[in-house]
């Protein structure tokens, strides 16, 4: 469970209801495999996109829509993604602009995202035809917003939505979600789909800036099996009816903001690696590092290493196994100050410690697989740069 994070003056961040419609200013509808969130007005928008060299025509049409800082509606179709359609982004820019004429708004307040199979197309004729019906339907509640988060389900199990409150300054603030992603995510400067609202009063520079900033610590040091989408998107648009003043620098109103929205993420990595019961999720945190790089790098090889995650399958952990995936990093490390810890709950065991290797008993282990968790800590000892990194153990 994510600790949440104590925001402003001793103010703790409140798990609420609605999802993405928590927040004021905006509704959402879903219907079979098409989903709606949509604005009063054009509001501050964000984004952060796959880097892939092969990027999906939606996602390359709302990368282009967003570059203004201000969207109205945000618009997705799963099952098939059009990334290889012929013609795709002709195709995804013309539900914009149908969306746009049944929304009142300009076409390129109008983003738009798909999830799916990448080498299926779909059908424009199919979609449009029930854009009407997907706007009759939308509305403000948290049932609403469960119906958005389940049309955008591919491979996914369950409906996955976040939404909690937090302070700025002496104003109580909303920030929601809907999200998906059970397989092929792999961090790509974004990794599956995610799409927030808030309703902090923020100008679009500084909403970019912690939007970025965020998922590069979260969303993208998440791996659960080695392979991103085309069609990454992560995007927020933000009302301004929280009624705190503008944010428009990085002073500590934007501090505030920025933690809430991080955890945010932290919240969707962590409903992401849940997915199934059966499911582990794998942690690993870096401390002590020389650069934020080299932190980063450890941690996600750590989450990511097959060889690791097939020792803790079979109830064993090889002190060995983790070192070697640790060496293949760009950079050398001092091993007589590396220190190895594999947490529970509420314990901690020693695996390496300054750079020797340390045996755990048969009851340490046994105590260790009760844990419905897997936490690797890693202390380098030789700066001051830090990163987690999320994952999870898939069991048969």
């Amino acid at each position: 469970m994510m600790k949440l994070r104590k925001n402003g003056i001793n103010r703790p961040l409140e798990p609420i209801e609605g999802g993405v419609c928590a927040p004021c200013g905006f509704s959402a509808c879903g219907r079979e495999n098409l989903a709606l969130i949509v604005g009063e007005k054009r509001f501050p928008a964000a984004a952060v996109f796959s880097q892939s060299a092969t990027l999906g025509a939606p996602a390359c049409v709302s990368k282009r829509h967003v570059k203004s800082g201000y969207a109205q509606a945000v618009f997705i179709n799963s099952g098939k993604a059009n990334v290889f359609q012929e013609g795709g982004e002709e195709q995804a820019k013309e539900i914009c602009v149908e969306l746009a004429r049944l929304l009142r708004c300009d076409f390129r307040e109008v983003l738009i995202a798909s999830t799916g199979t990448v080498t299926q197309s779909f059908s424009n004729v199919e979609i449009l035809a029930k854009l009407p019906l997907l706007i009759s339907g939308l509305g403000v509640s948290h049932t609403h917003s469960v119906l958005a988060s389940r049309a955008i389900m591919t491979t996914d199990k369950t409906p996955k939505q976040i939404s909690f409150a937090f302070s700025v300054g002496d104003y109580r603030c909303k920030l929601g979600g809907i999200y998906k992603g059970g397989a092929r995510v792999c961090p790509n400067m974004a990794t599956t789909l995610c799409f927030l609202t808030t309703d902090v009063n923020i100008t679009p520079q500084m909403l970019q800036k912690a939007l970025s900033a965020a998922v590069n610590e979260t969303l993208n040091m998440l791996d659960i099996d080695g392979v991103s989408s085309p069609n990454d998107t992560v995007c927020i648009l933000s009302s301004g009816k929280a009624g705190n003043y503008l944010i428009s620098e990085p002073d500590s109103e934007y501090d505030k903001f920025f933690r809430a929205l991080k955890d945010a993420l932290v919240a969707v990595c962590e409903g992401l690696i849940k997915e199934d019961e059966n499911n582990s999720p794998l942690y690993c945190r870096v401390s002590g590092a020389k650069s934020k790089r080299l932190a980063r790098e450890l941690a996600k090889s750590v989450v990511g290493s097959f060889a690791i995650k097939r020792d803790l399958i079979a109830k064993t952990v090889q002190a060995e196994t983790l070192l070697y995936t640790l060496f293949q990093a760009k950079d050398p490390i001092k091993t007589d100050k590396l220190d190895v810890f594999l947490e529970t709950c509420d314990k901690e065991f020693a695996l390496v410690s300054a750079g020797r290797v340390l045996s755990l008993s048969q009851t340490v282990l046994s105590e260790v697989f009760e844990s419905d968790a897997f936490r690797f800590r890693i202390e380098l000892n030789e700066g001051n740069y830090g990163a987690t990194a999320f994952g999870r153990i898939e069991k048969e």
